[in-house]
C-alpha cells in the first residue's frame, strides 16, 4: 500500500501541485496491515490522513465532497467551511451553462484563491496542523475531454485553463494542497495536459501484492475452499488484475461453501485483461486449446521452438527467443500451434487484436493501452495471427491516414526492441506473405517455417480431422485411400474438414463411417490450385535465417538430413547432398509466384 500513496505524493514532492492518474480503478479492494479488505480509495484516504493531507472528491455525480467522520468536532467545521467556499458558483453566468463544469471552475478558482491567503488566515486544523487538500477529480476525461480549439465551449476553456495555471502557480504549489485527475480511460483528456503535468500510473496488485490480499481472503471467507492450490498458485494466477474480480469469486464459494480451482482464477482474469484492454487483447482459452492435435513431420520443429519460448517465459529466463514469426501457406497449422503450446506450457496468451478506430487518436490510444498492458502482465505469450493485414508493416508506403499507421507502426517497432521484456514476454506472429512485411520490421522477428504437409503425414493428418467430425474406427487401408486421393488433389486440413462435413450432410447417416470418408475424399472436383501452397512454403524458406529452423537439418548438430522426404517444389531450391539453398534460383521463383498467385 506504500507503495501507491508515495506514487500519489510523489509529485507533490517534486513540485508538481497538479498530476493525472490512471490504471488501476480507485474502486477495487485492497488489504490493509491488520487484515481488512477495503475499498482503495479508502486505504489512500487514511494514508493521505497520516501524512497530514485530507482528501476531498469531486465528480459530475455527486460533486464536491469529504469524509470527515474521524476528525475531531472543530476539524470538521473547518473542513465544512472550506468546502463551501470551494463550491460557491458565481450567480450571474447562464442558466444554459453546464452545471457541473461551473463547480469545476468554481474549485479551481477557490483552490487558488485558498493557496494566496494570508499566513495568518489560512485554515488550521487542531494542534495547530495546517490544512492541506489532496483534491482527487474522478473520471476527469469527462470534464476535460479532448477535442478541437475551435469546438470547446467558454467553460470547457476556462476548465482546461484553470487547471494549467494551478500546475504553474508558486502559491498552490507552497500551500501543500494538490490535485489529482484520475482518469477511467487513459489518454482521453487534452493534449495539453499530457504536455504539461505529471502523470503517474497505478498498477494493477503483482503476484506479492495478490498474495497478500489471498491471505486476507481465506481469513474473511472461511467457508471458501482452494482445490489443488496453494494461495501462492492463487495470488500468481490472479497478478496484474483487479482485486475485486477475486473477492468475488471468495465471496460466492464462502456462500454456497463451494470449492475454488484454478480455472475459475483464470477464467476471470482472461476477462478482466479483454475488459482492462477495452477489447484490443482477448484472452485464449487455454483448456479448449490444450485439446488441439497436429501433426507431421512439419510442425515438429516448430512445435519445439515454440514449445522452449513458453518454457522460458514462465520460468523468467532472459535469454529465451522473444519475438517470432511462423511463415507458410494458408491452413498449415501456424495460429494452431501458437495457441496449442501457449497452453501446455501453462503459459497465459492474448491474441492481439487492432485498436484501429474511425475517431482521431483513438488508434493510437487503443495501441498504447495494449502495450502496456502486456508489458505489465509479463510472463505471457501474444499472438498476432496473419500480421500483415492487421498491420501493414512496410513503412515505406503511404497509407494515406495522416500519419496513424506511421505513429502505431512506431510504437509496435519500439515495444518488440525492449529488452526489459526478455524473459517475461514473447510475441508470436503469423504470416502468409513476409514479403509484405519491411526489411527493417522483418528484422525484429525470428523467422521459423511451418511447411505444409508431407504426403506421409496424410494419413495421420485425416484421421484426426475425420475423429474431430465423429468419425471413428476407420480402416487403415480406407484411410491411406483417401489420404493419398486428398493429397493427389492438394487439399488443405480446411479443405478435408469441409469435404467431410459435406459428405455427412448428404448421406443421411446411410453407410459407415469409411464410406463416409472415402465419399469426403472422391467429392473434391477437380485438383485443388496448389500456387498458395508453393508461393508459402517457398517464401518461409527465403525468408528464413538459420538452417536449424528447418525440419531436414539435424535440430542438435545442424547437419542436413538427406533421407528427409521434403515437398517436390522444394527439392530444386535444395541441394539434395548439401542441403545448400539456391537463394538466387528462389528468388525469381517466389517473385514470379508472387504475380500470379492470391495468397
Amino acid at each position: 500500500m506504500s507503495h501507491l500513496l508515495n506514487t500519489l505524493l510523489q509529485p507533490l514532492r517534486n513540485g508538481q501541485p497538479v498530476a493525472i492518474v490512471s490504471g488501476r480503478d480507485l474502486a477495487d479492494l485492497e488489504a490493509t496491515a491488520d487484515g481488512r479488505i477495503l475499498p482503495l480509495l479508502e486505504v489512500l484516504r487514511t494514508g493521505l490522513w497520516e501524512q497530514g493531507h485530507v482528501l476531498v472528491e469531486f465528480s459530475r455525480s455527486f460533486g464536491l465532497r469529504a469524509d470527515c467522520k474521524a476528525m475531531a468536532p472543530a476539524d470538521q467545521a473547518t473542513m465544512n467551511d472550506v468546502l463551501a467556499r470551494l463550491s460557491q458558483v458565481p450567480a450571474d453566468r447562464p442558466i444554459q451553462e453546464d452545471r457541473d463544469l461551473r463547480r469545476f471552475n468554481a474549485l479551481l478558482t477557490g483552490l487558488l484563491e485558498l493557496s494566496r491567503l494570508e499566513q495568518g488566515n489560512r485554515p488550521m486544523l487542531s494542534g495547530g496542523r495546517p490544512l492541506q487538500l489532496v483534491v482527487l477529480v474522478h473520471y476527469s476525461e469527462h470534464l476535460l475531454a479532448k477535442s478541437e480549439p475551435a469546438h470547446k465551449t467558454d467553460l470547457q476553456i476556462r476548465a482546461l485553463e484553470g487547471v494549467l495555471e494551478l500546475g504553474k502557480s508558486l502559491a498552490f504549489r507552497r500551500s501543500g494542497h494538490a490535485l489529482v485527475l484520475s482518469e477511467a480511460r487513459p489518454q482521453l483528456m487534452d493534449e495539453l495536459l499530457y504536455r504539461n503535468l505529471a502523470t503517474m500510473t497505478f498498477p494493477q496488485p503483482n503476484a506479492e501484492a495478490k498474495a497478500v490480499f489471498v491471505d486476507a481472503l481465506v481469513r474473511r471467507y472461511p467457508h471458501a475452499r482452494m482445490e489443488l492450490a496453494d494461495p501462492q498458485e492463487v495470488a500468481h494466477a490472479a497478478s496484474n488484475t483487479p482485486n475485486r474480480s477475486l473477492e468475488g469469486i471468495w465471496s460466492a464459494a464462502d456462500r454456497e461453501r463451494s470449492t475454488i480451482d484454478l480455472d475459475q482464477v483464470f477464467a476471470r482474469k482472461q476477462r478482466d485483461i479483454g475488459t482492462l484492454s477495452e477489447g484490443t487483447l482477448v484472452a485464449l482459452d487455454q483448456e479448449s486449446n490444450k485439446r488441439i492435435e497436429l501433426t507431421g513431420h512439419m510442425v515438429e520443429r516448430p512445435r519445439s521452438i515454440l514449445f522452449r519460448v513458453a518454457e522460458g517465459i514462465r520460468r523468467g529466463d532472459l535469454s529465451t527467443m522473444r519475438n517470432i514469426l511462423l511463415v507458410g501457406p494458408p491452413s498449415s497449422g501456424k495460429t494452431q500451434l501458437a495457441m496449442q503450446v501457449a497452453a501446455l506450457a501453462g503459459v497465459p496468451a492474448f491474441e492481439l487484436v487492432t485498436g484501429r478506430s474511425m475517431y482521431v487518436g483513438e488508434s493510437e490510444r487503443k495501441t498504447r493501452l495494449q502495450l502496456n498492458l502486456l508489458r505489465e502482465q509479463g510472463h505471457c505469450m501474444g499472438l498476432i495471427d496473419e500480421v500483415e493485414h492487421m498491420l501493414p508493416m512496410d513503412r515505406t508506403k503511404d497509407t494515406h491516414d495522416g500519419g496513424v499507421t506511421q505513429s502505431i507502426m512506431g510504437m509496435y517497432q519500439t515495444f518488440l526492441a525492449d529488452p526489459s521484456l526478455s524473459g517475461r514476454l514473447a510475441i508470436v506472429a503469423t504470416s502468409n506473405r513476409p514479403f509484405a512485411i519491411s526489411d527493417a520490421m522483418r528484422q525484429r522477428w525470428v523467422v521459423v517455417p511451418v511447411f505444409s504437409a508431407l504426403a506421409q503425414d496424410m494419413p495421420e493428418i485425416v484421421r484426426l480431422l475425420a475423429a474431430r467430425l465423429g468419425l471413428n474406427g476407420l480402416d487403415d487401408q480406407v484411410l491411406r485411400e483417401a489420404a493419398a486421393r486428398f493429397h493427389a488433389n492438394g487439399a488443405s486440413p480446411r479443405e478435408i474438414r469441409e469435404a467431410i462435413i459435406a459428405a455427412r450432410s448428404v448421406s443421411d447417416g446411410q453407410g459407415s463411417d469409411n464410406d463416409t470418408l472415402l465419399r469426403a475424399a472422391n467429392s473434391i472436383i477437380g485438383a485443388t490450385d496448389q500456387g498458395s501452397t508453393v508461393l508459402g512454403d517457398l517464401a518461409a524458406l527465403q525468408f528464413c535465417r538459420s538452417s536449424l529452423m528447418l525440419p531436414w537439418h539435424d535440430a542438435a548438430s545442424g547437419a542436413f538430413l538427406p533421407d528427409f522426404q521434403m515437398p517436390a517444389h522444394i527439392k530444386p531450391i535444395v541441394d539434395a547432398s548439401t542441403g545448400a539453398i539456391d537463394q538466387q534460383e528462389l528468388g525469381k521463383t517466389v517473385e514470379a509466384l508472387r504475380s500470379q498467385v492470391n495468397i
